[in-house]
């Protein structure tokens, strides 16, 4: 019998607000739009990278999302790049995997479904 766990990383188990703050302010600012401040973040994310795309627009002025598609694209190359600083870090998901075999879980790392 094989066993699993997974695990929601993104906003649960780690504090990702600085990492879709940074992300989606250098997107909007590819359509040289404004930035927000880090707490409107708390609103805009927690439904999906599209849904932050849309909330981040309409509340810079576009609400006929015009930037959506041009944005989007933006925000998942910026995203996924490694170069990306003050994200969810390799170390704070290291924290939670080392907390997860403390309580019995075992060594996430050799875990594979």
């Amino acid at each position: 019998m094989k066993k699993a766990v997974i695990f929601d990383l993104d906003g649960t188990l780690t504090n990702t607000l600085k990492s879709l703050w940074k992300s989606t302010n250098m997107a909007l600012a590819t359509a040289g739009l404004p930035p927000h401040e880090i707490d409107s973040y708390k609103y805009f994310a927690g439904n999906g990278a599209k849904e932050l795309i849309r909330k981040s627009l309409i509340a810079d002025g576009d609400t006929e999302l015009v930037h959506f598609d041009s944005v989007m694209e933006a925000y998942n190359r910026i995203f996924e790049s490694p170069e990306r600083k003050g994200t969810a870090s390799g170390s704070e998901l290291q924290q939670t995997a080392a907390a997860y075999s403390r309580c019995g879980g075992g060594d996430l790392r050799k875990r594979h479904v």
